[in-house]
């Protein structure tokens, strides 16, 4: 939510152009509420992934002239958090667009951000991509909305091809650490017993032990596929 004075910046970077009539499915991806001199509301916009805006007195979601320019906008407003180690762990292709990430918004596996990231990391190739998501995964605290970013991405890649990067002779401590997070944490996969499972068996095992050294908790579930 972004507390805002409709000044001229702001006013221009909410320009819209059309009215199709549409309406997004998605939640939107930041509220927007307009306050009086009282700081009552005096209204409530909510930008839409895809550079949609929806009000209430709109019989439908408004397209923006620009995205970029509230992208921006948002830029300038917000007061990012200051995250180090997950900033430096950001791969190569996403880095220009770390400020945005940063941005304290919840994201969907379906967001417009995550599957623009898809794009960009399909330069590299499968295995380098998810060793480098999986170091990415491991950093951070688990602190802020942004760290949820490299989960999101690794959802969509098929567990076999991170097994197979993980059986590769790069992969080392903190890839295992992120794909203990990963594949063994609460909000890690949607089929999870049924993903490690599928892991290679060397791979299992170097997992097990990967979280024994953190000190992660394990599942109960995966305590047998771990050491089978």
């Amino acid at each position: 939510m972004v507390e805002a004075v409709l000044d001229d910046g702001l006013r221009a970077a909410m320009a819209v152009k059309s009215l199709p009539g549409t309406v997004c499915a998605c939640l939107g991806d930041v509220r927007f509420e307009f306050l009086g001199a009282r700081r009552e509301v005096l209204a409530v916009v909510v930008f839409h992934r895809g550079g949609a805006l929806a009000w209430h007195g709109w019989g439908g979601h408004a397209i923006l002239v620009d995205e970029e320019a509230l992208l921006r906008w948002l830029d300038r407003k917000d007061d990012l958090p200051s995250c180090p180690e997950w900033v430096a762990a950001v791969p190569p292709a996403l880095t220009w667009t770390t400020r945005r990430m940063l941005r304290p918004v919840r994201r969907t596996a379906d967001s417009s951000l995550i599957a623009h990231a898809h794009k960009l990391l399909d330069s590299a190739d499968p295995v380098t991509k998810v060793l480098q998501l999986l170091v990415w995964r491991g950093s951070g605290r688990g602190e802020h909305l942004h760290e949820e970013i490299p989960g999101l991405l690794l959802r969509g890649v098929p567990i076999s091809k991170i097994g197979a990067a993980l059986k590769d002779s790069r992969a080392a401590e903190p890839h295992y650490a992120g794909a203990v997070r990963h594949v063994l944490g609460g909000d890690g996969r949607e089929r999870q017993r049924l993903d490690v499972a599928r892991l290679p068996r060397s791979v299992r095992i170097r997992l097990g032990d990967a979280a024994r050294q953190a000190g992660t908790e394990v599942p109960q579930w995966a305590i047998p596929l771990l050491n089978a």
